[in-house]
């Protein structure tokens, strides 16, 4: 452990706000609140503290880049980088972001995943016969030392990759294991294009997963999965109806649901009836 001031010595706390930083990238101070607080104004306290001490890095993007309320987001500084590389044994610069962001698109993007993995934190947390294990589109660490995507599935026909935001398993027991793929979805793609990329190519790369790229998946978590769901996290109900409509076309109306961010800001439930499925009146929980 690297020899600080002992009154700039982390907290246990502390480190465990910087490994979620390392495993999320870029938290708000709300999400880091919600992970290890559970008090806004104390969560702020202590991060201000911290970045004071030269342990996190605060920034925002400005207003003029149109991201709206000016949010501020944290991440590792390279001395809080160097203190979490000491004590797990990981090396440092796989721990830093190779950069800020610089557009609010990706970060907005980036929020509503960390919203969902919180989320889904919870959903576990609340629900002790259950156990989750979530895999990111890139993983943090690799024994090479550099970062890849370990829930990219090759696609035969085309020869490119289907990439979802996430994928998670939920088991109960050793009697069962259910898989999720999850999708993010800001309103910024297209619904169908005849060419590159859009809503309904997605589903379609789904279907040819659902229907024979499960081996993937089968030695990624090192079980045996029948099929999945495929999750989407969407701004509005008008968009989850657009997605659920061409789920309908695909044939996939029973495997895609889909719940609006908004949802996410709730404490985590696999009760929570929060998804609508094509066809089904009410919402569904994950439970269902």
């Amino acid at each position: 452990m690297a020899v600080v001031p002992s009154e700039h010595q982390p907290l246990t706390r502390d480190f465990a706000v910087l490994r979620d930083l390392w495993l999320h990238r870029y938290l708000t101070s709300l999400q880091i609140s919600r992970l290890h607080f559970g008090h806004l104004k104390l969560a702020q306290r202590r991060l201000r503290k911290l970045t004071e001490q030269g342990l996190l890095t605060r920034f925002r993007i400005p207003r003029s880049k149109g991201f709206g309320d000016q949010r501020w987001f944290y991440c590792l500084s390279r001395h809080g980088a160097r203190l979490l590389s000491e004590a797990h044994g990981i090396r440092e610069r796989i721990l830093l972001p190779a950069h800020l962001p610089t557009t609010g698109g990706f970060l907005t993007h980036h929020e509503i995943l960390c919203d969902f993995r919180i989320w889904l934190r919870e959903a576990c947390q609340s629900s002790p016969r259950l156990s989750c294990r979530f895999v990111p589109a890139w993983e943090e660490v690799s024994e090479a030392g550099s970062r890849r995507r370990r829930v990219a599935v090759q696609l035969p026909a085309s020869g490119e990759q289907y990439i979802p935001d996430g994928v998670f398993s939920v088991e109960r027991g050793e009697a069962s294991a259910a898989l999720f793929i999850l999708e993010v979805d800001r309103s910024t793609e297209p619904l169908e294009r005849a060419n590159g990329s859009s809503i309904a190519a997605k589903l379609r790369n789904y279907r040819w997963v659902f229907d024979d790229g499960f081996p993937t998946y089968a030695d990624l978590f090192d079980r045996e999965f029948g099929g999945a769901r495929m999750l989407w996290v969407v701004p509005d109900a008008r968009r989850a109806a657009a997605i659920l409509g061409l789920a309908c076309q695909e044939d996939l109306a029973s495997v895609v649901w889909a719940t609006e961010a908004s949802t996410l800001r709730s404490r985590g439930s696999f009760l929570a009836a929060c998804w609508s499925v094509a066809g089904r009146d009410g919402f569904l929980s994950l439970g269902d």
